[in-house]
C-alpha cells in the first residue's frame, strides 16, 4: 500500500462544505492519477470566488478579463430584456 491520502472534493458532497475523502492507494500510479485529476479539476473546472469566479487557468492564461467582460454584457442584456417584459400584477392571498 502506498499511502492513505485525504483529498478535499467539493463536488462529491451534497452540501457546499468540503468533504474529506480517505482512500487507500495500492499502486503509485493510482495515487498519481487521483492527484492529477484533483489538480486538473481545481485549476480548470472549479470557479474560485477570490478571483471573481474564474478558474486559475483562465487567470493565468490571460482570459479572465475577456470572460468578465462577456459576463457583464450578458448581464446588461438580460436586465434590459427584463425591463421590456410587462409585469403581471401580483396577487395577494389573504
Amino acid at each position: 500500500m502506498v499511502e492513505r491520502v485525504g483529498i478535499y472534493f467539493a463536488s462529491s458532497c451534497f452540501s457546499t462544505t468540503y468533504c474529506l475523502l480517505l482512500e487507500n492507494y495500492y499502486l503509485p500510479g493510482d495515487l498519481e492519477a487521483q492527484i492529477e485529476a484533483f489538480v486538473a479539476d481545481y485549476n480548470h473546472r472549479r470557479y474560485h470566488e477570490s478571483i471573481h469566479n474564474l478558474t486559475p487557468a483562465d487567470v493565468y492564461c490571460g482570459r479572465g478579463q475577456i470572460i468578465l467582460l462577456q459576463r457583464e454584457r450578458i448581464k446588461r442584456r438580460t436586465i434590459a430584456l427584463r425591463l421590456c417584459v410587462p409585469r403581471t400584477p401580483s396577487v395577494l392571498i389573504t
